[in-house]
């Protein structure tokens, strides 16, 4: 299956849309739906109604979608966001499913099987080994509602065994952070951003070092001194020293964050990398 840049997203309903359809409607007006509240909403006859609206809506997209066959592509429709949570129906054809990372999610979720069947593992996260523990798997069917916590679990699904509608249900509001992790080996790889505009700003950063774009240096190693989360500094010096032909503001900026970064994780980064260069060039 590939990846979330080959699915395309439908509007979301208004408020006074919803109105007609009274089983989320009142959803929606409870202050904290319980889990059997989901699993209620889940086979309620407004979704099918809903769901129509939603293959109406495709109509001039079969392309993109083929939910009876072998394609690669599915949707996500966003049916409603509040302050408090966001509804999405989401579907996808049947098929394995190729990943090299699992992310996980930095929001309390709820995850309800409308349609279809799929393998799936639960995993928890360990952070005192950095690696993910299975704790369980299986075969999801219609009617199955799981719920994962923020950081914490994550339901990973390997194989579509039937065309699949989900419906995805997550909390607004969200950890700062994702942990991403080896799929393979289930060791942690890499912490990336929760937030979309710092997920862009490390993209960003990724594309200055390809291009070997040295008129950002400055501006980077502002960055890495000032930036309220560190991982953003720690990318940014990264990226510096790659780009800096100059050691000695290398050397300057890791003793800078040796000497005054908050986080103990960026300053033993930095003196670990500053030793590794006084090895290498002295």
């Amino acid at each position: 299956m590939s990846g979330m840049n080959d699915a395309f997203f439908l509007n979301q309903f208004d408020i006074d849309e919803l109105h007609c359809y009274p089983s989320f409607f009142n959803y929606l007006k409870k202050a904290t739906p319980s889990h059997d509240d989901f699993i209620k909403l889940l086979s309620c006859s407004d979704l099918v109604n809903i769901l129509n609206l939603a293959i109406d809506g495709l109509s001039d997209n079969t392309s993109k979608l083929n939910l009876g066959g072998q394609s690669d592509d599915y949707f996500d429709w966003r049916l409603y966001r509040n302050k408090k949570l966001s509804l999405v129906l989401h579907g996808f054809s049947k098929g394995k499913i190729k990943r090299e990372y699992i992310a996980i999610y930095p929001n309390n979720m709820r995850i309800g099987v409308y349609l279809g069947s799929f393998s799936y593992t639960i995993y928890t996260v360990d952070n005192d080994k950095n690696c993910l523990i299975e704790t369980t798997s299986g075969i999801a069917t219609q009617g199955q509602v799981f719920s994962t916590l923020a950081g914490e679990t994550m339901l990973v699904i390997h194989e579509i065994f039937e065309p699949c509608i989900t419906l995805n249900e997550s909390s607004v509001e969200h950890l700062p952070l994702i942990q991403n992790f080896k799929f393979d080996t289930l060791t942690l790889s890499h912490i990336s951003s929760a937030d979309v505009a710092y997920s862009r700003l490390e993209s960003a950063f990724k594309i200055f070092e390809m291009l070997d774009y040295k008129n950002v240096i400055d501006k980077l190693t502002d960055i890495s001194k000032s930036h309220p989360m560190h991982y953003i500094r720690w990318s940014a010096a990264t990226v510096t020293l790659r780009l800096s032909e100059d050691t000695i503001h290398c050397k300057e900026l890791l003793n800078h964050l040796i000497n005054n970064d908050e986080s103990n994780e960026v300053s033993n980064a930095a003196r670990q990398t500053l030793n590794n260069i006084e090895v290498m060039y002295g």
